[in-house]
């Protein structure tokens, strides 16, 4: 049976955000920073060379993310090979045996892939939806700035 409500945010989403529910919370798993699998196809490994670094900035991936981020690379290569295919199509429709008119497999095969890819981006904190509310410390620079310039006036 599922459980019931949303699913709970991750704490260190919830510190960027701000929030006292993440002081609440004690995750026991460590930080770091996942490795790349082995058995991934070079262009998923060039997917998840783009995303990790990213994501790792935030402070939010850990090592037992290894298999999410492997799913989002192999779903990220799938989607765009079937975007690619569907680009060179004449007609996104085919005319069966039996007479009768639907549309090109490919293009279930991209929508799958593209569904995957947004599931595992809400689960990461990948989309803007999924950022919204998330605390980012202002920058010191800019803050000292505005201190000596009102200070001045």
């Amino acid at each position: 049976m599922a459980k019931r409500g949303p699913k709970p945010t991750a704490t260190p989403i919830l510190k960027l955000r701000g929030s006292w529910r993440a002081k609440k919370r004690s995750d026991t798993v460590t930080s770091e920073r996942p490795v790349i699998p082995k058995w991934l196809t070079p262009e998923q490994k060039k997917a998840w060379g783009n995303i990790v670094p990213l994501l790792n900035r935030l402070g939010i991936l850990q090592k037992v993310d290894v298999v999410v981020l492997a799913m989002f690379c192999v779903s990220y290569v799938e989607w765009r090979r079937a975007a690619e295919e569907v680009e060179k199509l004449k007609s996104l429709f085919i005319k069966q045996p039996s007479g009768r008119i639907c549309k090109h497999p490919i293009i279930g095969i991209r929508d799958d892939a593209q569904e995957n890819m947004r599931k595992i981006i809400s689960e990461l904190g990948m989309s803007p939806a999924a950022r919204t509310g998330l605390y980012m410390a202002p920058n010191e620079k800019i803050v000292n700035e505005k201190l000596k310039f009102f200070k001045g006036a």
